[in-house]
């Protein structure tokens, strides 16, 4: 079914356009060096070569053509940040006690995660872990954003509630958490000082049966959404003015800004506190964090950590991929053929609005 969601965002012929305008004179640091330009230019166009074989590839083999598609935009990311080459912090892999202080550098080296978990009989189930090196957490740092948590175990199905697009779509065992839609027309102005009243919808069905009218576990949850720690829970509101359901469960709750005073414009300063942009300026998202991070997860990240994983799937374990997307038998089948489908359209939008963020 299409929505006015859909008919709002910017095709993929579109934004292809727009990356390919980018290519003659490039953003950022990569329009202000010759290594950099040729890599920011090299690596978009591989991007692209890639995006458009896996159009051409059949479920078997198109998570491969689309985690490199993506992992060689993340290069030109790269390449025009300024965040980059930046020196950080990292603990002694065999000795957590001692810190090393090692520089970033912007031409990463390495995927920067690994599979550790693979033959399993649910897509679900399949556990990767990000490296404290390499191109993924290097991304990261060119967008000034968190970065996964390394060593830490990521499932698949966790990270799969994450994409909006994937919700009428989903995978069997996979996570409670979602990524919640930002109702930012739907703000409004109370009657206590500094507040404001915001819609967030998009919650799964059971978490929101969980947390009905006990405040306690509905704090609770929130806490997996750090930009969330700044809205109350009114207390003793009756369940027909805290939870709608009009197809996906909403949640009515208030913004208290810790200055006081509402802002002018009270759409944007609350939406530039609580959401992040997704594939537009008003495609607005509520993203949580995952495992251990303190910030929200980025958009292109989780979609980085799936089609890694698939791609892991395609190249190392066949017979369990073949099973997988074998559509008369997988229950999992058609939700990876809506991925892969997906991410077609998605991933080129993420690189493009990455690289404005990035050339910033």
């Amino acid at each position: 079914m299409t929505t006015w969601r859909d008919i709002s965002l910017p095709g993929r012929s579109e934004v292809w356009r727009q990356l390919r305008g980018l290519r003659a004179t490039p953003p950022g640091e990569a329009g202000k060096d010759t290594e950099r330009t040729a890599i920011f230019q090299s690596s978009l166009e591989q991007s692209q070569q890639f995006m458009l074989a896996a159009e051409g590839a059949g479920y078997a083999t198109r998570a491969l053509q689309l985690f490199y598609a993506i992992s060689q935009g993340g290069r030109a990311i790269a390449a025009v940040s300024n965040r980059l080459p930046q020196t950080t912090s990292i603990p002694d892999p065999k000795n957590s006690s001692k810190i090393h202080s090692r520089t970033i550098p912007w031409r990463l080296k390495g995927h920067g995660i690994r599979a550790v978990r693979t033959s399993v009989q649910n897509v679900a189930d399949i556990t990767v872990q990000a490296d404290l090196n390499g191109l993924m957490p290097g991304v990261a740092m060119a967008l000034g954003v968190d970065p996964l948590p390394p060593r830490d175990d990521i499932r698949i199905g966790d990270a799969w509630s994450l994409v909006p697009e994937l919700v009428s779509v989903p995978i069997s065992k996979q996570g409670k958490i979602r990524t919640l839609a930002y109702e930012d027309a739907r703000i409004f102005p109370t009657d206590k000082e500094g507040t404001c009243r915001i819609m967030i919808a998009n919650f799964d069905r059971d978490a929101a049966r969980e947390c009905g009218e006990d405040d306690t576990i509905l704090r609770k949850f929130l806490q997996h959404y750090p930009t969330l720690s700044t809205v109350e829970v009114p207390d003793q509101v009756a369940n027909s003015s805290r939870w709608t359901d009009n197809g996906r469960p909403g949640l009515r709750t208030e913004l208290r800004w810790t200055k006081g005073d509402l802002p002018g414009d009270l759409r944007e300063a609350a939406s530039r506190l609580l959401a992040t942009k997704y594939r537009g300026p008003s495609d607005l998202w509520v993203f949580p964090k995952l495992g251990a991070m303190t910030g929200p997860i980025h958009p292109l990240l989780t979609w980085w950590v799936i089609l890694f994983a698939l791609s892991i799937m395609t190249r190392y374990e066949p017979d369990h991929w073949s099973r997988m997307i074998t559509i008369d038998q997988s229950p999992d089948a058609n939700a990876i053929e809506h991925l892969l489908d997906q991410a077609i359209d998605v991933v080129p939008t993420l690189l493009l609005e990455a690289l404005k963020v990035a050339s910033t």
